[in-house]
């Protein structure tokens, strides 16, 4: 079945009155850290291989990428791109584009897989427009569109975002500010025309930031002049490294051990850190599998734990965009735990 075609994001007065047309024209359609060990690692300045387990093209580009996934049902997990020139768009892991719409670019993306509104529930993404203005949207499947959400309160502007911690009827994000600083702001369906934001508290960064993740209890932020740090929530720098090594900060546990990820569109690798201390753990460079091409220039990188639909995806999965032939790559994030975290791949 052919994608739908892309259209503008719907912009509606209020949150009612959004799900209500939702509603409608569905029915018509039918961690804490760890103290670091005492023993070190491999330097891993070697470079480690292993393959990409699948690839598809992705015709917006990829600005950012965020996962969303489904914990009742994982098969039904997908991705969201924000599209190099603006809009979404969204996939499942075999590759096919569910949803196009036209809207404006976004930076720092963060998505949910699940948020009850007004008795629905619903995958929403997260991100900030040129204007550091925040912007949320619905994934409404029922009727194959992305309807943007109305946003009301304390709106702090910013360059990015990333998800700060989500529990029943809130989500958190940590906005980074244009200033040395990221603020921390809830979201929440208090019942008025939009979801309410709430600004919770603002945590000093050592430099300005333009990507973000969540590391148990701490914050990692990387800057394009200043490198990668975690922080404390009272702005302590637990740990700092000058070099950038790659773009889209994200973070995973392996086999337990709390890790940085990023990619480069220079050198092509992967980097694992150890999100303790930020020293590497390993450089990998992903090489051609069945149908699917190598790493090339990965630019744009998202990371999930959670099952999507079994099978390689079981225990997690990521997703780099390629802007070097414009596909979207996904690995098993089993596959990164081995190689990342044996001496021998």
């Amino acid at each position: 079945m052919p994608a739908t075609p892309a259209r503008d994001f719907a912009r509606p007065a209020n949150l009612a009155r959004a799900l209500a047309a939702m509603l409608m024209a569905g029915a018509l359609a039918g961690c804490n850290f760890f103290e670091a060990p005492d023993e070190t690692d491999d330097p891993a300045g070697a470079e480690r291989m292993a393959i990409v387990t699948g690839a598809f093209e992705a015709p917006g580009g990829a600005r950012e990428l965020a996962f969303l996934p489904d914990s009742g049902a994982p098969g039904n997990g997908v991705l969201a791109a924000a599209g190099l020139q603006g809009g979404l768009a969204i996939f499942n892991v075999d590759g096919r584009e569910l949803i196009t719409a036209s809207g404006p670019r976004l930076r720092g993306l963060a998505g949910v897989g699940g948020f009850p509104l007004r008795g629905e529930t619903l995958p929403l993404v997260f991100g900030m427009d040129e204007n550091g203005v925040l912007r949320g949207f619905a994934v409404v499947h029922a009727i194959e569109d992305v309807i943007e959400l109305p946003l009301e309160g304390d709106m702090p502007g910013g360059s990015s975002l990333c998800l700060y911690g989500q529990g029943i009827g809130y989500i958190d994000l940590a906005i980074l500010a244009d200033g040395e600083e990221a603020r921390i702001v809830r979201l929440i369906d208090a019942g008025g025309q939009g979801l309410q934001v709430r600004q919770e508290a603002t945590i000093a960064l050592p430099f300005p930031a333009r990507s973000c993740a969540r590391a148990g209890t701490d914050l990692l932020v990387a800057g394009p002049t200043a490198g990668v740090a975690r922080v404390d929530d009272r702005g302590e720098v637990r740990a700092r490294i000058d070099r950038l090594p790659g773009s889209n900060i994200t973070y995973s546990e392996l086999l337990g051990r709390p890790a940085a990820l990023m990619v480069s569109p220079e050198s092509g690798l992967m980097e694992v850190l150890d999100a303790r201390t930020l020293d590497v753990i390993a450089r990998v460079r992903f090489e051609a599998g069945l149908g699917a091409p190598g790493f090339d220039s990965p630019s744009a990188l998202a990371m999930s734990d959670a099952n999507f639909g079994g099978g390689a995806y079981a225990n997690g999965i990521a997703a780099a965009y390629d802007r070097a032939d414009g596909r979207i790559k996904l690995i098993a994030r089993e596959v990164i735990t081995r190689t990342a975290l044996t001496e021998e791949s």
